[in-house]
């Protein structure tokens, strides 16, 4: 976009890696395979810079529903679970003791050591 060209721009992130919000990491033992453990939507609504900088780019952009409440169909190993059932059920994952409540990359760090 002509409208970028000549400008400075400086970049700040909080941490030594760059990516803020998106953070895609090699999955242990699976080396043909990246995991996203980050930012993967945005609400328009709420992140309007960021709404108006993908338009002024020419950014293709997927609407995601944002609904969070009922019964919002999740997928987990093509086990259909509800959000409204979901601490109700056993989860498809074959997860040791000290795994059940840890978040992804919890799960990477520990095998790590």
């Amino acid at each position: 976009n002509a409208s970028f060209a000549n400008k400075d721009v400086l970049l700040l992130e909080a941490t030594n890696r760059i990516g803020g919000r998106l953070h895609s990491v090699q999955l242990p033992g699976v080396d043909h395979a990246m995991a996203e453990l980050g930012g993967m939507r945005f609400i328009p609504a709420v992140h309007l810079l960021f709404d108006r900088l993908t338009h002024d780019l020419g950014l293709d952009v997927r609407r995601f529903p944002m609904q969070l409440q009922g019964d919002v169909p999740f997928y987990l190993r093509d086990v259909l679970v509800l959000l409204s059932q979901l601490d109700k059920v056993e989860l498809p994952y074959n997860l040791k003791e000290d795994e059940k409540h840890k978040n992804p990359l919890e799960l990477i760090e520990q095998e790590k050591i």
